[in-house]
């Protein structure tokens, strides 16, 4: 029986099949070449060749859908040439991890939502979307790209392979015209490959290599080979990461907010004429209420030449009034003036305000040293110039000394809340600066009870917060990193059960995650790490990446690469488990 098909005649021979499949092989391979053209010139008008690093594509030869057809005959007898699904293979190979999703958006785009009428995908249908993720348990990008195919009602199959290879693959299938050597309703296969350029040059060396192993069925004649191909793969992955760590670099630019700012600022007089008394000048009152105005517009805005004037301006009060009352020494008015000059000088955090800021308050101090906000302020002071061990000392004296109220200056009650509310707060951060100044992380007979001491300190605050507000949420933070650190290092059941406790006061402070800043999310991640929550980490460490991608932080520039590269060492920790 001869069938003529194209310029060739084959011969069938009914005995075997062997070349009833030769006929569909030759049949659907030049089908799929008519095909592949038609592809590859709709691509290269595309704009989907524009956000890819290169594309290729090929044809399964005659030969090769014949050797497929009868290997997979091995596995599965009832299989046949038409239940190949690489007919024709095409693939986009990208530089980073994160452009598979924008390159599976265009494809998809392509393949369900163009209606152009040179699309040769016009009409096809998808059989199957798999995102092989190799031999780790997850992936940065598989929540985005199951959204992508959620928007048309159809889901990936996320699949993991111990010998490592990592790809996204698409399966469509294109209309073709009935053959009556075919099976009925058959549609030539395309799959769609999309990875990493890392990926790609994995897969070709492991597919020239393991795969004769494979076809020559006798693995003994390679004995290490898998094993090289497999250490080879993680050597591809651990690229893969720092690529996404490079761009995520590059689309990190330092912060404009002020990470070393000093807290929010307690209410200012209600009544200054009350407060000062009633012998000072109305005009004075009014000049005074003007600044503290200005004051506060520019803590806001980070305005460190208003503040400077705002210092200088409060100075010239001052002396203006010092000088028209003919005072040698100062009175409360006075006083809260060169406060509010001082505190000028603290908010702007470069060394010669931070040293005018210093001096002032300890003057201030000198003059009343039972004032616990001049203590605190000085605190502060000394932390930021470097004298940490002095700052801690005045932290937690200005606690002790709002605690009394005893100070010759009268201090305002919502000044005294305030101390008692922050101080102890602030007294812990310095702590961990200290820890942080000493470099001895491995040391750990010093570093425990400085963190434990931090822990301590910053408990003392709780009483007199809100409990149901941003400090609330500020205090848990802190302890939480504390209770984190001391957990690392000891190991101890104690410290698992209070870090546990505040773990879940801080979560439950949130309805949403998302909704955390990026300071809280960092924390939670680290107590995530300790306690190999590996779940929770995952989830929190998306939210955390996409708040850095989109710089909605309140650090610096080092602290969030350097979140960057932990949560990228932790994904590798994690999938080695």
């Amino acid at each position: 029986m001869n069938i003529i098909l194209g310029y060739k005649v084959i011969k069938k021979d009914v005995n075997n099949g062997h070349d009833d499949d030769s006929g569909k092989a030759q049949f659907i391979h030049l089908k799929a070449k008519e095909s592949q053209q038609t592809i590859i010139n709709y691509i290269n008008s595309h704009n989907i060749s524009d956000i890819c690093y290169a594309y290729k594509s090929r044809v399964k030869t005659e030969v090769g859908l014949i050797e497929k057809t009868e290997r997979k005959k091995i596995e599965k007898e009832e299989y046949c040439l038409e239940d190949i699904t690489d007919v024709i293979g095409l693939r986009f190979v990208v530089l980073f991890k994160k452009d598979i999703v924008s390159v599976i958006n265009e494809v998809i785009s392509i393949l369900v939502n163009s209606q152009e009428s040179d699309n040769p995908f016009l009409g096809c249908s998808i059989a199957e979307s798999i995102y092989y993720i190799g031999d780790v348990a997850s992936s940065n990008i598989t929540s985005d790209l199951e959204s992508s195919f959620l928007s048309i009602d159809k889901k990936i199959k996320v699949q993991g392979i111990k010998e490592g290879y990592s790809s996204f693959h698409i399966v469509c299938l294109l209309d073709t015209k009935h053959s009556s050597i075919l099976r009925h309703g058959y549609k030539l296969p395309v799959e769609i490959q999309i990875r990493t350029v890392f990926e790609d040059a994995w897969g070709e060396i492991d597919h020239r290599h393991r795969y004769g192993i494979t076809k020559s069925k006798d693995p003994t004649t390679h004995p290490t080979l898998s094993k090289h191909l497999s250490l080879l793969k993680k050597f591809v992955d651990a690229c893969v990461d720092y690529a996404d760590i490079i761009v995520e670099e590059s689309q990190i630019e330092i912060n404009p907010k002020n990470s070393a700012k000093i807290l929010d600022n307690p209410k200012d007089i209600d009544n200054p004429k009350l407060f000062f008394g009633e012998n000072i000048d109305d005009k004075v009152i009014e000049t005074y209420i003007k600044l503290t105005e200005e004051r506060e517009a520019a803590i806001l805005q980070g305005d460190s030449i208003e503040l400077i004037n705002c210092a200088q301006r409060f100075l010239k009060l001052r002396t203006d009034y010092l000088d028209s009352k003919n005072l040698d020494s100062f009175d409360k008015f006075a006083f809260h003036s060169c406060c509010n000059e001082a505190l000028c000088h603290l908010s702007i955090n470069d060394e010669i305000n931070l040293m005018s800021a210093k001096n002032l308050y300890l003057a201030l101090h000198k003059m009343d040293r039972n004032n616990c906000l001049v203590s605190m302020r000085l605190g502060q002071a000394l932390g930021k110039t470097g004298e940490i061990d002095r700052g801690i000392s005045y932290l937690k004296n200005s606690f002790e000394l709002a605690q009394l109220n005893d100070s010759e200056f009268t201090v305002k009650d919502s000044d005294v809340s305030y101390v008692l509310a922050k101080s102890p707060k602030v007294a812990g951060y310095y702590i961990w600066l200290k820890i942080e100044s000493m470099q001895v992380e491995s040391d750990s007979s010093k570093i425990i009870p400085m963190y434990l001491e931090a822990y301590q300190y910053t408990m003392k605050g709780l009483d007199y917060i809100d409990q149901h507000g941003d400090d609330f949420i500020d205090y848990t933070n802190n302890l939480l990193f504390y209770l984190t650190k001391l957990y690392e290092i000891t190991g101890s059941e104690e410290y698992e059960e209070l870090l546990s406790k505040e773990l879940r006061a801080l979560q439950a402070s949130f309805n949403d995650l998302s909704s955390a800043d990026a300071k809280t999310l960092d924390t939670l991640l680290r107590a995530y790490i300790v306690l190999k929550d590996e779940t929770s980490f995952l989830s929190c460490a998306q939210i955390l990446n996409k708040k850095i991608r989109s710089r909605n932080y309140d650090f610096d520039h080092e602290t969030a690469l350097g979140i960057v590269e932990l949560i990228s060492e932790y994904k590798s920790s994690f999938n080695e488990v």
